[in-house]
């Protein structure tokens, strides 16, 4: 039951802001709630980012996009698990240094208004160096993942080539009718050679028929006109 009731959403209510310690507890307020997100270290997630590329290969081959292609989809999937967790940072470290920044300048005793930024910024200053840092990680991160992207996108594309290559070649090597003997040994194991060899016989079935037939009637046509022996 207690567990119940600590994982209640808190009521909103309107914070009293009349004097500056009312500035003190509500950046109180603010480092609480960074404190409950998962911790982020800046550095090392760019050392990971940086790892996480995939250079293109020298020489383009099909082993090596179905490598590359896999590599990539889990680096991908990678990025985008730390895209989400420095967004939930950058979006709350954002609005709270915001927040404090704005806010300190109503108790600020300056009376220009830029002398009362000036005295905000210095005052802030943890929280917007803070601020800078995570905003620029998060462009870096989103910024692999749209080239991880644009990448996983290239090697389908090679992929489907490699595809259409190979579907010529077993065109081409199992096409002829007739093959001589000068023909390279084909693969009758492979798939496509099951399923073009019935073609084949049939077509030298019909191809001696015909044959057979022509002579025949060739040979009934010219005996009256020449005089050709039996068996010639």
């Amino acid at each position: 039951m207690a567990d119940d009731v600590a994982n209640q959403e808190q009521p909103l209510r309107v914070e009293a802001v009349g004097i500056p310690e009312d500035f003190d507890r509500i950046h109180g307020f603010c480092v609480r709630r960074m404190s409950e997100l998962k911790p982020l270290n800046v550095e090392a997630v760019y050392d990971e980012l940086q790892n996480l590329s995939v250079p293109d290969p020298m020489v383009p081959s099909l082993m090596q996009a179905l490598t590359d292609l896999q590599k990539v989809q889990a680096n991908h999937d990678r990025v985008v698990d730390i895209f989400n967790g420095v967004n939930r940072h950058a979006e709350r470290l954002a609005t709270y240094s915001k927040l404090l920044y704005e806010g300190w300048m109503k108790f600020s005793r300056e009376k220009a208004e830029g002398n009362r930024k000036g005295e905000s910024g210095l005052k802030l200053v943890h929280w917007l160096d803070r601020n800078a840092d995570v905003q620029t990680l998060l462009k870096a991160s989103e910024k692999i993942q749209r080239n991880l992207a644009s990448k996983h996108n290239k090697l389908s594309m090679q992929l489907d080539c490699f595809r259409q290559m190979a579907k010529i070649q077993d065109s081409s090597r199992f096409g002829n009718v007739e093959p001589n003997n000068s023909d390279p040994p084909q693969d009758f194991a492979s798939p496509a050679a099951e399923e073009t060899l019935p073609k084949l016989e049939e077509k030298k079935y019909l191809s001696r028929q015909t044959m057979g037939q022509n002579e025949t009637m060739g040979q009934n046509e010219t005996s009256d006109v020449f005089d050709v022996a039996p068996g010639s």
